[in-house]
């Protein structure tokens, strides 16, 4: 389905050429954003389309810094599953702005521990980065009362990396409670590569001066201004790939019409299935947390992470390996330079969870 809408729509647009199509298909290509609005209970106002899920987060987090939203001298909250790239963008800001970056500390379950951020909460805190679920640990952090301490202790700006959780488990922003949230499109959504989105509340989008303006996000009035599209829209640009933007939109209501809930019960099953499977055949599982998603990850006693992906591979079975310079403060912390991650979506089988624990049995 989503393939299918992104070869007809380069077809359409290669006989009637890229403005043109643009126009004729402009309702198809704007469909992502009320299905992304649904999927996260926001307004379609509050969504902007993004290439990836750092591209939507640095383009909000600098627009903020533009206007003062994030000040100098001032102090950032990070959970210890914050991302690299979420990261290095808080490193440039310290740099830059000498603003204090201080870590929220984790339970021994991984799971970031709700009395170290409200003990970390004061008036000098601008901004709070929280990772629903580590691209590292299956573990999902409690971002709902995260967002009730933060609201209630000030005026920081919560925001959130929800790169792993969109399309995985449901998400609620009003629930949650966050300013900001971003995600990616080529992960549990199954969107195309090179797709993602952010959210940025309506009670924060006028304190966003993002970087790169363009003629799409931004009105030339005169020599001397310029005028800022109303919504989240002023962080997207005039020139993306109109194909992979349907694609977004398909796969967000393909998703949809599964049901959020639907998928969240069926991945958890499997992850719990693989899980339990690893463990009894002597895999030291390194997932914790009282909620756990569908991303697991586990190591071998005898070989390196590395080599175990490489091998299930030449048996066609897709992992990774998750590295620790990708989550830096969680993994340094634990001592695990790396671990196989195998992400089970609600299509896959307990027959394909046998035989992955049957090729990791002829590897020993």
């Amino acid at each position: 389905m989503v393939v299918d809408a992104v070869t007809g729509y380069l077809q359409r647009e290669a006989l009637a050429g890229a403005y043109e199509q643009a126009v004729l298909d402009a309702a198809l290509i704007d469909r992502y954003r009320p299905a992304a609005a649904s999927l996260i209970n926001a307004d379609p106002s509050e969504v902007a389309f993004a290439y990836n899920d750092t591209l939507a987060f640095t383009n909000t987090f600098w627009g903020l810094v533009a206007t003062g939203a994030v000040p100098h001298d001032s102090v950032i909250l990070v959970d210890r599953a914050v991302y690299v790239s979420h990261y290095l963008a808080l490193l440039q800001a310290r740099h830059l702005l000498n603003v204090s970056i201080r870590v929220i500390e984790s339970g021994s379950d991984g799971a970031l521990r709700l009395d170290s951020l409200q003990s970390l909460l004061d008036e000098r805190v601008s901004f709070v980065q929280l990772t629903h679920i580590g691209t590292h640990r299956g573990v999902i952090n409690p971002v709902e009362e995260a967002g009730a301490l933060i609201r209630s202790s000030g005026n920081a700006i919560y925001s959130l990396d929800a790169c792993q959780s969109v399309g995985q488990i449901p998400l609620d922003v009003q629930l949650i409670g966050c300013d900001v949230m971003t995600a990616t499109g080529r992960k549990y959504l199954r969107a195309p590569r090179g797709t993602g989105f952010a959210f940025v509340s309506s009670r924060l989008i006028d304190r966003v001066n993002p970087p790169g303006i363009d003629g799409h996000s931004a009105f030339w009035r005169d020599d001397d201004s310029y005028e800022l599209l109303a919504g989240a829209g002023r962080l997207e640009s005039f020139e993306v790939n109109m194909a992979t933007k349907v694609g977004l939109g398909v796969a967000i209501e393909y998703a949809l019409s599964w049901g959020i809930d639907a998928i969240a019960e069926r991945i958890a099953s499997l992850a719990t299935e693989l899980r339990d499977r690893l463990s009894a055949n002597g895999f030291e599982v390194l997932d914790g947390g009282a909620a756990r998603s569908g991303i697991v990850t586990f190591r071998s006693t005898t070989e390196s992470p590395e080599a175990t992906q490489s091998w299930l591979s030449t048996r066609g079975i897709n992992t990774n390996v998750a590295l620790t310079q990708s989550a830096r403060l969680d993994m340094d912390q634990r001592g695990i330079p790396a671990a196989v991650r195998a992400s089970v979506h609600y299509f896959n089988t307990t027959e394909e969870i046998t035989a992955l624990i049957d090729a990791l049995h002829a590897n020993r």
